[in-house]
């Protein structure tokens, strides 16, 4: 199953399951009500979470004949699966119940990228970007990875919404709740790579011919 790369995950860091297990899992998931049995899930890969070690993020194929193969995510544990539906109170809820482990700076690069990500607006996400490779085409912009101010305790990263390059400043709290304090646009018209289109938990590959 050869997929895209998601910016909060290592392309390593992700494990495909065998059809067997697929097929466990899905009925799992059928279960839990988390979409209609008339899409058929023809791949499931999960990652581990540094700052939710109880969970998983899953990441799940979807295929119906004449429609756009779809791909959705969302948290799976042993409370059942969560859909990361673009909406910040999935995340603050599991927060409030299992408080996320974010005592280290590389767990809180990891959860920075996993919240924005996950975390929709009107138009989307707001990705951190973290290489060139994540934008579509030869785009003239300077990409800088996420950095924290230990003095201010503010973490400066680029972000991509929509087609708004900018740079933004964040503020994690202890808690998990994170807030942009400042932001900077620097270039529009700018895609990802590859393009995406969300909706809800939901996300398929744009068609740009």
């Amino acid at each position: 199953m050869t997929e895209h790369s998601l910016s909060p995950v290592p392309d390593e860091n992700w494990r495909t399951l065998t059809t067997q297990t697929t097929e466990l899992l899905t009925e799992r998931l059928f279960d839990f009500q988390v979409m209609p049995r008339r899409r058929n899930i023809t791949g499931i890969r999960l990652a581990p979470l540094p700052f939710y070690p109880d969970h998983v993020l899953c990441d799940i194929r979807t295929e119906f004949p004449g429609e756009p193969v779809e791909w959705m995510c969302g948290l799976y544990g042993r409370d059942g699966f969560r859909k990361l539906d673009g909406n910040s109170a999935v995340i603050h809820d599991l927060n409030s119940e299992v408080s996320p482990d974010l005592s280290d700076t590389d767990v809180q690069h990891a959860y920075l990228k996993f919240f924005c990500f996950f975390v929709h607006g009107d138009e989307g996400p707001f990705e951190i970007i973290t290489s060139a490779d994540d934008l579509k085409g030869d785009v003239d912009v300077a990409v800088n990875p996420p950095a924290l101010d230990t003095e201010t305790s503010l973490w400066t990263a680029n972000v991509l919404y929509g087609t708004t390059f900018f740079e933004a400043q964040f503020k994690i709290e202890g808690d998990g709740h994170i807030r942009m304090e400042s932001d900077t646009p620097i270039r529009q018209g700018v895609s990802r790579n590859p393009p995406l289109i969300f909706d809800g938990a939901v996300r398929r590959l744009r068609n740009e011919d």
